[in-house]
């Protein structure tokens, strides 16, 4: 997990207290992708956010689907 990934594990861990103690590293990347993927929102951290999708994955917001990793980064 990068330092930045790690980082917003921390911050959202603050939603995440009934979920209990996190394990590290692939696993804990794995129960987290949900927090992580909020705190990146709530930061306004559009390369967080466009980093948790694979490089070719895609996003549908509204009616327009986001093809790829860049363009879920430029549109955030």
């Amino acid at each position: 997990m990068t330092d930045s990934a790690a980082s917003l594990v921390q911050s959202a861990k603050q939603w995440a207290t009934y979920y209990g103690g996190f394990p590290n590293g692939e696993e804990g990347a794995a129960f987290t992708a949900a927090l992580r993927i909020r705190a990146a929102w709530d930061a306004n951290d559009a390369n967080a956010f466009a980093d948790m999708f694979v490089e070719d994955g895609s996003m549908l917001v509204g009616d327009r689907q986001l093809m790829n990793r860049e363009e879920i980064r430029a549109y955030m």
